[in-house]
């Protein structure tokens, strides 16, 4: 942008801060609807939504904008305009930071789900095995089961 600055293009100007704008927009709309699958998924599980949550997300999005801010000033700079004037077109640094964060949110939305599930998943299963662990009995009843069925499957079994 600092070419056409120079060579007072006007209109080049614009366009390039105009498809900052809307890449800036769309790393935007992408943690949003991260946020909006997270807060989802938490409460389909049971799970609470709770500031610390909200905290990350106020991080990432702040991550997020100091690294297109850095592709923004690398556009402005644009040290590839000078080697060739078809690197001066587009912002081309904003879109690719654009397409890395947006695949990154969507990558997180897809195992956000999983994760979510697989934790709910694990608590409980430690609250099953707590409760065994209190019934003392239920363990050894457990053991006893499987052995009996097991020895009956193997009487039975036509197989063998």
């Amino acid at each position: 942008m600092v070419l056409d600055y120079v060579n007072s293009n006007l209109s080049a100007i614009i366009l390039k801060v105009v498809i900052i704008f809307f890449t800036w927009l769309i790393v935007l709309v992408a943690v949003g609807i991260d946020l909006r699958y997270g807060i989802r998924k938490s409460k389909s599980i049971g799970d609470y939504t709770h500031s610390a949550g909200l905290r990350r997300t106020v991080k990432k999005i702040i991550d997020y904008l100091a690294m297109m801010v850095f592709m923004f000033l690398f556009d402005s700079i644009n040290p590839l305009g000078l080697i060739s004037e078809k690197f001066n077109i587009l912002p081309l640094a904003s879109i690719i930071g654009a397409i890395i964060l947006v695949w990154i949110e969507f990558v997180s939305v897809r195992e956000k789900a999983d994760e979510k599930f697989r934790r709910r998943t694990d608590k409980t299963a430690r609250e099953i095995l707590d409760i065994a662990l209190k019934e003392g009995g239920v363990l050894e009843r457990l053991k006893s089961n499987v052995v009996n069925n097991n020895r009956v499957v193997e009487e039975t079994d036509p197989l063998k």
